[in-house]
């Protein structure tokens, strides 16, 4: 997806910059406060504006930032650590997909139950197995999952949603090769099936991102350093040597 190329620039708004104040029609507006963890400054204040439709790649080092912000934008981090609001053309949206990095469901509920509290369909178990083990799986409780079964299962769960949002921090982390393949194919689904919708995935793995963004966030030094399509980061080295040389 291509896009103007001011959007390859640091989220810092200087002083008698043009750019509207509310979102256009062709994205999401993501503005933020400074956001800390405990008393730590995780994240200096700014705004992001993602095209409609975007995969993004939310990159930095450990510590930068990548998690605070997710939860920011998804309205569950404290209220002393700081708020994000985030709007698309009609406004505040209605809603907003989250995955954090260690989901988890009672251990008590069956997963049929799992799956009406999330409003999600019987398709999302198919990333624990075929189609064909459905029954079995609804009537399981949740507890017996292991983390990396919940991992992909909280994953399939927002991604056959309908939000305009999804936020994914490390979905990938503790998940086998066949949930991981499992997951990429339902985000290039979804893509597919909510073209306007936009993804943020927070993930160390290179290759991960390479195969599903199309647009990257850089954090470090507790700031944005970087937003706009990965065709702004050149065609030199490998994507992993790109992004390795913005993260620091």
């Amino acid at each position: 997806m291509s896009a103007p190329m001011e959007h390859a620039l640091a989220h810092h708004r200087p002083a008698g910059d043009a750019r509207p104040a509310r979102a256009t029609a062709t994205e999401l507006l993501v503005r933020f406060g400074a956001l800390h963890r405990g008393r730590r400054l995780a994240l200096g204040a700014g705004e992001l504006r993602l095209p409609l439709g975007a995969s993004v790649a939310l990159v930095g080092a450990n510590g930068a930032g990548k998690s605070t912000l997710l939860m920011a934008m998804a309205g569950v981090l404290t209220p002393r650590g700081g708020r994000a609001t985030v709007e698309g053309p009609g406004g505040p949206l209605p809603s907003t997909g989250y995955v954090p990095q260690r989901p988890a469901f009672p251990a008590w509920l069956p997963l049929r139950d799992v799956l009406r509290l999330h409003d999600a369909p019987a398709e999302s178990l198919d990333v624990l197995g075929p189609p064909a083990g459905r029954g079995a799986l609804l009537a399981r409780r949740a507890g017996e999952l292991s983390g990396g079964q919940t991992q992909a299962l909280a994953a399939a769960i927002v991604l056959h949603r309908c939000d305009p949002l999804v936020l994914l921090d490390e979905p990938f982390a503790g998940v086998d090769l066949a949930r991981r393949a499992a997951l990429q194919t339902l985000v290039a689904e979804r893509r597919r099936r909510q073209p306007a919708s936009v993804l943020v995935l927070s993930s160390h793995v290179a290759a991960d991102l390479d195969a599903l963004c199309d647009w990257v966030v850089v954090l470090r030094a507790h700031r944005c350093v970087f937003a706009g399509p990965r065709s702004a980061l050149g065609i030199a080295g490998t994507f992993a040597a790109r992004l390795a040389a913005l993260t620091g």
